[in-house]
This record gives structure tokens, sequence and C-alpha cells, in this order.
């Protein structure tokens, strides 16, 4: 749980330019204490978390970093694909659409064959029984 946890408070930070440790804490549930073990632990990994103090405060990743692909595992790529597509089946929208092409891009190309065979495996349906269109 610790990790999945981590990797969400490390795409929060990635999207938003400062959050402060008591919204974190909130979402996930956990005390304020806990996240920051879990900032450090990011910290340590790697990711350049950076602490901002006052009433302006909060955490924040260096302005330039971007995430590596090898953060994400096949597996998790895989799983956000699947989610999306599903989501895209029920109704048309260009940045659902965006997403996918993105994270597509990210599963290496001499993976793609396993990727295709994992989505052919799996269908989610979203649209309601006995409705043809999206909408």
């Amino acid at each position: 749980m610790r990790i999945d946890r981590m990797l969400a408070i490390t795409v929060m930070l990635l999207n938003r330019d400062r959050i402060i440790a008591r919204e974190l804490a909130e979402k996930f549930e956990v005390s304020v204490r806990t996240v920051y073990r879990d900032i450090d632990a990011i910290n340590m990994a790697g990711i350049p978390v950076i602490s901002y103090s006052g009433n302006e405060g909060g955490f924040g990743i260096m302005e330039h970093f971007r995430l590596d692909r090898q953060l994400l595992t096949l597996n998790d790529m895989l799983t956000i694909l699947t989610a999306l597509k599903g989501i895209d089946t029920g109704l048309i929208h260009k940045e659902v659409e965006s997403a996918i092409e993105k994270i597509t891009n990210l599963v290496p190309k001499e993976k793609a064959d396993q990727a295709e065979q994992f989505f052919n495996q799996m269908v989610i349906d979203v649209v309601p029984y006995g409705s043809g269109k999206k909408y």
C-alpha cells in the first residue's frame, strides 16, 4: 500500500506546482507524519522533491524534472491503458484519446506484442446495455 501511495503522491506532485502535507494526509487517510516519511522516501529514490516554507509552502518537484518510464512497470502502464480505453468506449473525448496515445508511447517497443495480447484478453464495456451509441 505504501508504494502505491508514494507513486500517487509523485504523480500529484508532477501535476501541481505545490501541495501541502495536510491535503495529502487527508486524501490518503494517513497522518501528516506518514506523508513526511513518504516524501523523504520519494526524495531518497531520486525524485527531487522541494519543500517550501511559509504561508504559500508545501511540497513540489524541481521545475524541469520529468517522469521516466522506468518508474511505471509494464503492468502499471497496461492497467492504466485498459482503464482509459474502457472509459473511451463510453464517450469520445480528445483528452482521453491523447492520454491513451501518450501512455501507449511509454510501452517499450519490444513489449508491444505482450501489450496487444493483454488488451485482447480484457474488455471493459461502460455503455449501458442495449445502447449501441457512444455518448
